[in-house]
Parts: structure tokens; C-alpha cells; sequence
């Protein structure tokens, strides 16, 4: 009985030993993330959104080419929409306002290169350092609806608010081209040696930002003054204390092999 006890636990601690011994590796990495990211001031068009909301879908593809290291191509979806509210009095004194809402929708779709370094922290948790450059582009729209508000306005000896119908005098396409490039870092948990999920945070950001729409007749009185032109270029560096941009995903390691030591 001792001899079998005494046996059950070399062979016990030798799988054990053997279990732990066993490394994986992936030839290649497949990553897929989402994003809400927070436009600077660089990145808005309208020029004072009171919303600005933005969703990015990230999918990428490496190689391993020595190490933990891997170079490889994402292709990227993002979709946004800017609103913007502006109201003139009327230059009469009956009260009434004309109210303007400047709304600004686009999706572009993108690709480019990156480099990503793997550093092990334990055996199920990764940092990763990440270079990357994109290329975006898309076809947007934007419209301008006009309300007529007033206040003063009298009926049956009674004051009431009399609000116009909402017009549309402005609805056009206009064209967006974004070229930046970023430096992130990451945590990665490994579930298991075929599955991981994983957390990204942009710390810098270089991007160049052109927007321009063709001539568009202004349907209304005002003219120049309503007319939120898609007419810009910016450009210049963003960090992640004034621009926070976090992706969430998933990891799949593909082309798994097992080595010991």
C-alpha cells in the first residue's frame, strides 16, 4: 500500500511538473476591438457641438516575425455624429427667434500597419507595446433645420408660444480623409492558449484631418451666417489626458504550436 501511495505521488509530480513545463506559442494573432473615443478640439468640424458622439470597430491581423513580436495590418470601421444648436433673435422687437440645429453624421472605413511587442508578466497576463498608422476615409452628411420660435406672440387676448414647423434649408455630402498615427499600450489576460481578452489605451496620437464639401445653396435669408461650411484641414498631436481613447476586445492566438523546457 505505501508502494503504491509512494508511486501515486512521483507520477502525480512528474505530470504536474510536465503540465507546467509546457509553453504556447502562435505563429499568428488575431485581435478584434470596440471603442467610444472623445473627439479634441482638432477633430470637431462644427464649431461648437454640444454633442459629439463616435464608435470605433478595430480588427487586426499579425504575424509573429522573432520573439514575442508581431507586424501586421488592421482594418478599421468608425462611425460618428456632431450636433450643434444655434439661435438669432429676429431684428424686430415681436420675440421672435429663429433656432438653427446643424447635425453632422459620417462613417469611414480605414487600414493600415502595425507592430506589436508582447511582455510577459505571468503566465496569463501580458503588457503589449503597439505602433500604428491608419488611413481613413468616408462620404458623410449634414443638414441644418430651422425653427421659428416666439414668445410674444398673441392669440385670443392670451400669450402663447408659437413655434414654427421645422424647415431643412441645407442638406449635402461632403468628404473626410483622416491620416494619423498612434502609440499604445495594453494588458492582456490569457483565458486559455486559444482565447484572451484585453484592454488598449492610445497614449499619443498624430493625426491630420481634411473635410471638404461641394457649393450648396443655402435656403435661407440669413445665408453665410447659418451655413456651418465642411470646408477644413487640421492637423497636430493628441494624448490620452485630453483625448482618452480605451479598446476592449478580444485575442485569438492562431498557428498554436506547444514547446517545453
Amino acid at each position: 500500500m505505501k508502494k503504491f501511495l509512494l508511486g501515486s505521488i512521483f507520477w502525480l509530480a512528474l505530470l504536474t511538473h510536465t503540465a507546467d513545463a509546457q509553453e504556447y506559442h502562435s505563429r499568428w494573432i488575431f485581435i478584434s476591438e470596440f471603442s467610444p473615443s472623445f473627439p479634441t478640439d482638432k477633430a470637431k468640424i462644427l464649431e461648437n457641438p454640444y454633442q459629439s458622439q463616435s464608435l470605433e470597430w478595430r480588427n487586426s491581423l499579425g504575424m509573429r516575425i522573432f520573439g514575442e513580436m508581431f507586424i501586421g495590418f488592421n482594418v478599421t470601421f468608425r462611425s460618428y455624429n456632431q450636433k450643434e444648436t444655434a439661435i438669432y433673435p429676429d431684428n424686430e422687437p415681436s420675440g421672435i427667434t429663429s433656432t438653427y440645429n446643424y447635425n453632422l453624421e459620417n462613417k469611414l472605413f480605414g487600414m493600415g500597419p502595425f507592430i506589436t511587442k508582447f511582455f510577459e508578466v505571468s503566465p496569463n497576463f501580458y503588457l503589449t507595446a503597439t505602433v500604428l498608422a491608419n488611413l481613413e476615409q468616408g462620404r458623410g452628411k449634414q443638414s441644418i433645420l430651422k425653427d421659428t420660435n416666439c414668445q410674444n406672440c398673441f392669440e385670443n387676448t392670451s400669450n402663447v408660444n408659437f413655434t414654427g414647423e421645422s424647415n431643412v434649408i441645407l442638406n449635402r455630402e461632403f468628404k473626410e480623409l483622416v491620416l494619423y498615427g498612434n502609440a499604445e499600450v495594453g494588458l492582456i489576460y490569457l483565458i486559455n492558449p486559444s482565447l484572451a481578452v484585453n484592454a488598449n489605451l492610445m497614449l499619443f496620437r498624430y493625426e491630420r484631418n481634411s473635410s471638404r464639401s461641394g457649393k450648396s445653396r443655402v435656403d435661407d435669408s440669413r445665408g453665410a451666417e447659418v451655413d456651418r461650411k465642411v470646408n477644413v484641414s487640421n492637423r497636430g498631436i493628441s494624448h490620452v489626458m485630453e483625448r482618452p481613447i480605451l479598446r476592449i476586445g478580444i485575442v485569438i492566438p492562431l498557428g498554436l504550436w506547444e514547446s517545453r523546457y
